[in-house]
C-alpha cells in the first residue's frame, strides 16, 4: 500500500529552504501530495505564532491539520495515528529536521524521513534511526512518487 499520511514538524517546511531547494520545490512537494490523495498534518513543539509563519508561505492550505505549541511529540504522533484507524502504520510518513524526531517516529512504528540540512549531519539522522535521509523536498517527492507507481 502506498504512504496515505504525512506528518511534517513544521520546522522542516521552513528553515530547510534555501536558494538550492526553496519554496518552488516546497510548492510542487504538497500539490503532489494534494494530488495523490496523500493526508497532510503538521505537528510541531514551535508555539502557535509559527502559523503565522506557515500563512505567509501560503502552506497552510495543504495541511488537513496543524497542530502547534505541541508539549509530547511522541502524544501527539499516536494521537493523529488514531484519528486515522484504518491506515496501516508502514504507510504513515514523519519528517523532521531533528534526530529527536526521527527517534518518536520510529517509537510510534511509522516511517522517519530525516531532512538534513544546516542543523543536523546525516550520521546524527541515521544514528536516531531515518528510514530515509533525503537532502531536498524532491528527494522526498520522488521517493513517495516511486512507492506510490
Amino acid at each position: 500500500m502506498p504512504f496515505q499520511i504525512g506528518l511534517f514538524e513544521a520546522t522542516a517546511l521552513v528553515y530547510p529552504v534555501t536558494p538550492r531547494n526553496g519554496d518552488e520545490e516546497l510548492l510542487e512537494m504538497l500539490r503532489f501530495f494534494h494530488e495523490a490523495d496523500i493526508r497532510l498534518v503538521t505537528i510541531s513543539t514551535e508555539p502557535e505564532e509559527f502559523l503565522a509563519t506557515l500563512n505567509r508561505m501560503g502552506i497552510v492550505k495543504y495541511f488537513e491539520r496543524v497542530v502547534l505549541g505541541v508539549g509530547d511529540k511522541q502524544a501527539m504522533i499516536q494521537e493523529m495515528l488514531q484519528r486515522y484507524p484504518r491506515v496501516d502504520r508502514r504507510d504513515v510518513f514523519y519528517v523532521d529536521i531533528a534526530p529527536e524526531g526521527i527517534v518518536q517516529a520510529k517509537k510510534a512504528k511509522i516511517v522517519p524521513f530525516a531532512l538534513t540540512g544546516r542543523r543536523h549531519s546525516t550520521s546524527e539522522m541515521q544514528t536516531a534511526g531515518a528510514t530515509w535521509i533525503i537532502h531536498s523536498y524532491g528527494d522526498l517527492t520522488s521517493i513517495i512518487r516511486s512507492n506510490i507507481d
